[in-house]
């Protein structure tokens, strides 16, 4: 095949560290994506995934869909979204937290469960907020 992308070839690790840095996945990702260490695995255990994959297994794929089998769907997308803005207890962000959790949650039932997508908004919203802060002067991460 020529230069481009080979069929079933997986994002870069430094585009998935990146997320992972940018989406909560710590010092050891945000270290590795700047070449300072090889770092094989942003985790320490096989069996755990990364910080970055826990709020989106957490929220989407446990919380919405147990939600889902008691609620109408419109109603399990408020709860979940209410209760992700809440969790991260900051009052004037609340608005905004509660548009990205139901945004995310949304995306994670259109796609029809794959967390990839909730993952890389969180990813660019994150990113955003970085930038932001370097950028722009904020003094808060939301």
């Amino acid at each position: 095949m020529g230069g481009g992308a080979r069929p079933g070839r997986r994002l870069s690790s430094r585009v998935v560290l990146w997320c992972a840095a940018t989406a909560g996945g710590g010092t050891a990702a945000a270290v590795y994506f700047k070449g300072l260490a090889p770092l094989s695995r942003p985790c320490s255990s096989s069996h755990t995934p990364p910080p970055s994959r826990l709020p989106q297994i957490f929220w989407r794929a446990f919380f919405l869909s147990s939600l889902t089998k008691v609620l109408p769907l419109p109603a399990c997308v408020g709860f979940s979204a209410l209760n992700f803005a809440a969790l991260h207890l900051s009052p004037a962000s609340f608005p905004s937290l509660l548009l990205l959790g139901a945004t995310c949650d949304w995306l994670y039932l259109r796609s029809g469960g794959n967390l990839l997508a909730p993952l890389l908004l969180h990813c660019l919203w994150n990113s955003g907020q970085v930038l932001g802060i370097a950028l722009l002067g904020k003094d808060s991460f939301v």
